[in-house]
């Protein structure tokens, strides 16, 4: 009965973070590219109460064992792509495909990001404009430096390209290219950390950023200008879900009562 207890509870402390988890997506049922996460579980250690009566059998076909308990794993998410929503704003992108868009850091860093609300933001002192997300981070190039746009350039005549490039056409309507947005992909993109306002940053087990532009045997990402990808979040399924982590917890609840009150009687048992 005191294993029934411990067991128990381990099941309501995985049920809640279960919890959070699905509270956690249906938070961001509208996050702009949110990738839902799924809580994996795994039965603890078990111990053998019992083997076969027969001393010869040389392998018993069954054993008595009781298991400990549960525990909860590292959260998955799931990178299925959301639904793409029309914006009208040229500067929002959205991916089809694997691909990430790099973003700078104030320390120089990278993190990754499939949230494509850009803006096209004035440089103090510099006269020329930069593309940067919502937080006014850069958006980097190929090169791996800011998008820097000159004044002399009219931010309506610029165009970005499925593949990233970004070009405006002269007088005389020739093509003139300004930078190309990177794209990038991971070797495992499960293993990518996130490190919220829908950034990720690379780990040993997702790999480094492999560039699309440099390697030809990824499958190109295509941007389609003027939209945003959504959430994955389904809704109803969450809720569903919502719905099976509390019963688990309810009914992790009434096995702790139910072990307690029988552990009270025995200890009421006179002799």
């Amino acid at each position: 009965m005191i294993r029934a207890l411990y067991t128990a509870a381990s099941g309501m402390t995985a049920q809640q973070l279960n919890v959070d988890t699905i509270s956690n997506n249906m938070a961001n049922v509208n996050t702009a590219a949110y990738k839902k996460e799924t809580t994996n579980f795994k039965s603890l250690l078990y111990t053998t109460m019992g083997e076969a009566n027969d001393p010869n059998a040389q392998t018993a076909p069954t054993v008595k064992q009781v298991g400990h308990g549960v525990r909860a794993l590292a959260n998955s998410r799931d990178y299925t792509n959301g639904i793409l929503q029309e914006t009208g704003n040229e500067s929002d992108l959205a991916l089809v495909g694997n691909g990430f868009f790099a973003i700078g850091q104030t320390d120089g860093s990278e993190v990754y990001t499939r949230d494509g609300s850009f803006r096209f933001a004035m440089i103090p002192d510099e006269g020329s404009y930069a593309l940067v997300t919502a937080d006014g981070h850069p958006v980097l190039s190929t090169e791996g430096e800011s998008i820097v746009v000159g004044t002399e350039i009219p931010m309506d005549k610029l165009e970005i390209g499925q593949d990233g490039n970004i070009y405006y056409l002269d007088e005389t309507g020739l093509e003139m290219d300004v930078a190309q947005i990177r794209i990038v992909q991971f070797a495992n993109r499960a293993g990518l950390e996130a490190v919220g306002d829908n950034l990720y940053k690379e780990t040993p087990a997702s790999g480094e950023p492999l560039a699309e532009v440099d390697d030809d045997g990824l499958t190109k990402t295509t941007i389609r200008t003027g939209y945003l990808e959504g959430s994955n979040v389904q809704i109803a399924q969450e809720m569903v879900n919502l719905i099976i982590a509390q019963r688990a917890y309810e009914i992790n609840s009434t096995a702790i009562k139910a072990a307690d009150d029988m552990l009270g009687q025995a200890n009421q048992l006179k002799s």
